[in-house]
C-alpha cells in the first residue's frame, strides 16, 4: 500500500482555459417553428414535431352560459323555513374564492324574521364549483339542513354586514361583521374544515373592543404583506382603518393604531371598495364626500407594509376628486363596486357607481393606477331608468345593486345589475365591455337577463367572484324564485377557450424571434433565458395556458423556472 503521507492534502489547481468544444451552460435544441414565435415566450412541441408558441384561443359567447338556478338545492346554503323565505331571510352576502383549496366561501346576514334567535346573525358555508356547469355543492348540510349550525360569532347580539378574508399563510378564514345596533366592527377567526361538513358554529376569539365602537365599512386581507385591513366610520363619520396581523395562536388579530383616512364624512352606507390584495402595497378606497355640495366621488390611497401594523395616506385625507358632483355612489346606484387587473403593463381599475341627480342611473369609469394616484377616463352611462321601457338594454326599473368583475379568460370587463321588470320579477343583467386605455366600449352589445322570480323581496347587497381556473363567475346575493324560495347565487360563463398547452408538451423558452418555418433555438432545463421582463428575482414561475408566466400555477400546472432577475429566468 502507498503511505497516506504521499497524498497531498489538496489537489493542485487546474486551468480549464484551453478546453474547447464543451456543451453550453444549460441546454437548448433546434426545431422548425410552426407559426411565429416571440423571444422569451414558452413553446410546446406539436404532433408534427414542430415547436409553436403557447397560445389560448378564446370564443366569446353572444349570450353567456348560466347555471339554471332554483331547480335544485345546490345554490341554497341551507333550507330556510317558511317564515324565513317569506321575509327574504338573507342579505349582505359576500363571497371569496380560495384558490389554494379550490373552494368558494360565503358569508351572509340572516334576517331576524322567522328565526329562533331574536337577533340578526352572520352565517358561513363553503362549496366546490363544478368545472362543467358552474354549479355549487355546499359542504355544510348539502343544501338540505334546517338548523342554524352555520351561525358564527356571538349569537347573543346582532351580527350584521359580514365581510370575510382568507389568510393562506395561517390557513384561517377571518369574518368581520358589525355587532349590535351601532354595528361596531368585530372579527372572528375560524379554522376551516376544507373536507366539508364541520364548519364551527363559533370559533376563535371575537375581537371588537380594540377596534372601536363605530360602524364597519369594509375588511380585506392584503396577501402581498399578509396583513388585514379593517375600515370603519369614526368620529364625525370620517373614514378610519386599522392594520393587523394574525396572532401567534392563530385565533385572533393583533391590531395597530387607528389611522384617519378622510377629513370628511362618508356616512354609514359608504360602501368603500379596495383591491383584493393591494397594488405594490397600495390600497384604493372609493367613497362619497357627504359633507360637500353635490356629494363628489373621491378616492384615497394608503399604503400597507410587511414590517408594521400601520398605514400611511399617500395622497391626502381630503381625498382626490373623481367627479365633483352628480356621481354620489351611495343613494344613486346602491353602492360602489370595482375590480382590478393588469393589462400586461399597467394596473387597471374599473369603477361602477350611481348618479345622484337621477337616482338609478349607472356609470362606468376606467382608471390606470400609479404609485399614489389614478388617472381616470371619462365616465360613461351604462344604464338609465325609464319605468315605461322595462327590459331594455339601456333602461331598467328599480335597480337594487350592481357591480363588475374582470374576466381574465375573455379579457373583458363584465358589469352586472339587479333590477326589477316593471313591478314584478327581479332580473340580473350582464354586459361585456372591451377596454382600450381608459375607454370602455360595449362588446357585441352583450346584454342578457337571468335569475328572475315572480314574487318575494328584492335582491340585496352581494358581489361577483370570477374564478379563472373554472372559467365561471359566481354572483352571490339574495334572490327569490317563483315558489318564494330564497336562494343565494348563480353562475355565469361569458366565453370558452382552447389552448395548445397540456401537462406534458411544454418544451422550453424561445431564444429569439422566429417566423413560420424557420429553425428555432429553444432554451430548455438548466439554461438561463434572458428575454424576460418584470420578473421578481427569487420567485418560482409557471407557464400559463395563454403563453404568459405567472407566480401562480395554472391549469394544468406547468413549471417554467426560477427568476434570477427581472429579465433572467433559469429554466427548471
Amino acid at each position: 500500500t502507498i503511505p497516506d503521507a504521499r497524498f497531498p492534502s489538496t489537489l493542485p489547481a487546474v486551468s480549464g482555459a484551453n478546453l474547447t468544444n464543451l456543451p453550453p451552460s444549460g441546454g437548448s435544441f433546434t426545431a422548425t417553428a410552426s407559426g411565429s414565435i416571440t423571444a422569451g415566450k414558452p413553446v410546446v412541441v406539436n404532433t408534427s414535431g414542430q415547436v409553436e408558441q403557447v397560445v389560448r384561443t378564446v370564443t366569446h359567447k353572444s349570450t353567456p352560459d348560466t347555471e339554471t338556478t332554483g331547480t335544485t338545492n345546490r345554490w341554497y346554503p341551507y333550507n330556510y323555513n317558511s317564515a324565513e323565505r317569506n321575509n327574504g331571510s338573507q342579505g349582505h352576502t359576500r363571497a371569496i374564492w380560495v384558490p389554494e383549496k379550490s373552494k368558494l366561501v360565503c358569508v351572509w346576514e340572516k334576517y331576524r324574521s322567522g328565526q329562533t334567535s331574536s337577533y340578526n346573525q352572520s352565517y358561513i358555508n363553503s362549496a366546490t364549483i363544478s368545472d362543467s356547469d358552474g354549479t355549487a355543492t355546499w359542504d355544510l348540510n348539502g343544501g338540505t339542513g334546517t338548523t342554524d349550525t352555520t351561525a358564527i360569532g356571538n349569537t347573543g347580539t346582532w351580527n350584521r354586514r359580514p365581510f370575510l378574508a382568507y389568510d393562506s399563510v395561517n390557513d384561517r378564514i377571518v369574518v368581520a361583521y358589525g355587532r349590535g345596533n351601532y354595528r361596531e366592527p368585530y372579527t372572528v377567526v375560524l379554522t376551516p374544515d376544507w373536507t366539508g361538513g364541520t364548519w364551527p358554529s363559533s370559533g376563535g376569539l371575537e375581537q371588537g373592543s380594540s377596534i372601536g365602537n363605530y360602524a364597519i365599512n369594509g375588511f380585506v386581507h392584503d396577501k402581498q404583506h399578509n396583513k388585514f385591513v379593517i375600515y370603519y366610520t369614526g368620529s364625525s363619520d370620517h373614514l378610519y382603518c386599522k392594520v393587523g396581523e394574525m396572532n401567534a395562536n392563530k385565533n385572533g388579530i393583533t391590531w395597530g393604531s387607528a389611522v384617519q383616512l378622510t377629513n370628511f364624512g362618508v356616512g354609514y352606507f359608504a360602501y368603500l371598495w379596495h383591491p383584493r390584495d393591494g397594488s405594490n402595497g397600495r390600497h384604493y378606497c372609493f367613497i362619497g364626500d357627504n359633507n360637500a355640495s353635490g356629494y363628489p366621488l373621491k378616492y384615497v390611497v394608503h399604503s400597507v407594509s410587511s414590517s408594521s401594523n400601520t398605514t400611511t395616506v399617500q395622497n391626502s385625507t381630503s381625498g382626490t376628486t373623481i367627479y365633483s358632483s352628480g356621481y354620489h355612489h351611495v343613494d344613486g346606484g346602491k353602492g360602489c363596486s370595482a375590480d382590478e387587473w393588469t393589462d400586461g403593463t399597467n394596473y387597471k381599475i374599473a369603477l361602477t357607481t350611481g348618479q345622484q341627480q337621477n337616482g338609478t342611473q349607472l356609470r362606468l369609469i376606467i382608471g390606470t393606477a400609479n404609485t399614489t394616484s389614478i388617472s381616470f377616463g371619462s365616465s360613461i352611462q351604462t344604464y338609465t331608468q325609464n319605468s315605461s321601457t322595462g327590459v331594455s338594454d339601456l333602461y331598467f326599473y328599480g335597480v337594487q345593486y350592481h357591480g363588475c368583475y374582470w374576466d381574465s379568460i375573455a379579457e373583458k370587463l363584465v358589469t352586472w345589475k339587479y333590477r326589477r321588470y316593471q313591478s314584478s320579477a327581479w332580473y340580473v343583467d350582464y354586459q361585456m365591455w372591451s377596454i382600450s386605455g381608459n375607454s370602455p366600449s360595449k362588446f357585441n352589445n352583450n346584454a342578457a337577463k337571468y335569475a328572475h322570480g315572480n314574487t318575494g323581496p328584492s335582491p340585496n347587497i352581494g358581489n361577483a367572484v370570477y374564478i379563472q381556473s373554472k372559467n365561471w363567475a359566481i354572483n352571490v346575493g339574495r334572490y327569490v324564485d317563483s315558489s318564494n324560495n330564497v336562494w343565494m347565487a348563480h353562475s355565469i360563463r361569458t366565453s370558452t377557450f382552447t389552448t395548445n398547452l397540456n401537462a406534458n408538451n411544454f418544451a422550453g423558452i424561445s431564444s429569439a424571434n422566429y417566423s413560420n418555418g424557420s429553425t428555432a433555438t429553444i432554451h430548455v432545463v438548466g439554461k438561463v433565458n434572458e428575454n424576460q421582463s418584470g420578473l421578481a428575482a427569487g420567485s418560482k414561475y409557471y407557464v400559463i395556458d395563454n403563453g404568459t408566466l405567472s407566480t401562480s400555477a395554472g391549469n394544468p400546472s406547468v413549471d417554467a423556472g426560477l427568476a434570477l432577475s427581472s429579465t433572467k429566468l433559469l429554466i427548471k
